[in-house]
């Protein structure tokens, strides 16, 4: 993702906070000139600004000014795979994009494949081969 989004979050655990931060924070978002640091999980609202930094807060009016721009944890973990397979030099198969929407990271780690991948794979081969036999 080249340009940045301007989005809004509703984060009401300290864990969701967290996980939505840490996601940003891989897409380029940053506490301004505090870094990429998870803080503030407290607070029930999160807003990414198209310039790349991210405010915090816990007045909904500031929140439902712009509606338009609330996104899910989905959304942003489908930024982050985009991303990274627009950084990724090689094709990416169906079954490489099939894992990482089910599992939220790359199949690979550097040159070779996950062992789970692998795994996942051949189960997704085996499910459709069965689909096949069962059609004849």
């Amino acid at each position: 993702m080249s340009r940045l989004e301007a989005m809004k979050f509703i984060v009401d655990t300290p864990e969701k906070s967290r996980d939505v931060q840490e996601v940003l924070f891989k897409l380029g978002y940053n506490w301004g000139g505090q870094g990429q640091d998870v803080k503030y999980t407290d607070h029930k609202y999160l807003h990414a600004e198209s310039n790349g930094r991210l405010l915090h807060g816990d007045h909904e009016r500031s929140f439902i000014d712009s509606l338009s721009r609330m996104r899910t944890m989905q959304y942003i973990l489908e930024k982050l795979i985009d991303k990274e397979e627009a950084e990724r030099p090689s094709e990416i198969t169906e079954f490489e994009i099939s894992y990482r929407r089910k599992f939220g990271r790359p199949a690979w780690e550097g040159d070779a494949y996950r062992p789970d991948y692998v795994f996942y794979l051949e189960k997704e081969l085996l499910g459709f081969m069965e689909s096949v036999v069962q059609e004849d």
